[in-house]
């Protein structure tokens, strides 16, 4: 499970930090954009454009901010065609399916368990720490506020 690159949408990927640093396993999936969740990384294949962030994986771990900068980040990427984005952490199923979760809660207008069945899907054993469940709810609530005030 180590080498898996978990898909969510045809262009969104999640996945542990072993399976990101497989440069045939991110050319396979033409993987385009890399968003380390864990820090600068230290091997970056020239091919890819990456983005980096520090999260902990300990429910005191703000993420709002994050997931914030996190899904602008992701949002620009997908915006060019022909691009795919992996968004990876150290085990793959914490960090990275929390972020993704945010991003379809604040880009598709999902509710906290429709995203957490799309991370699911193909990765039965993603599971946000307490901390970020709490906190992934509380952005449920701001982007369904923020979008029934941008309709007004």
């Amino acid at each position: 499970m180590g080498q898996d690159l978990f898909m969510v949408r045809p262009r969104l990927f999640f996945s542990p930090q072993q399976a990101a640093m497989n440069e045939e396993a991110l050319s396979k999936a033409g993987i385009t954009h890399v968003l380390s969740l864990i820090g600068k990384p230290t091997r970056m294949i020239p091919e890819i454009r990456y983005g980096w962030m520090k999260i902990d994986d300990i429910p005191e771990q703000p993420i709002i901010g994050t997931s914030i900068t996190a899904e602008k980040w992701i949002r620009n990427a997908l915006e060019q065609p022909d691009t795919k984005v992996l968004v990876y952490c150290r085990m793959g199923r914490s960090r990275s399916a929390s972020i993704v979760m945010a991003y379809l809660i604040l880009e598709e207008g999902l509710s906290y368990e429709q995203a957490l069945a799309a991370v699911r899907k193909n990765n039965p054993e993603a599971q946000p720490n307490p901390g970020f469940v709490r906190q992934l709810k509380n952005i449920v609530i701001i982007a369904k506020r923020t979008r029934e005030l941008c309709k007004s």
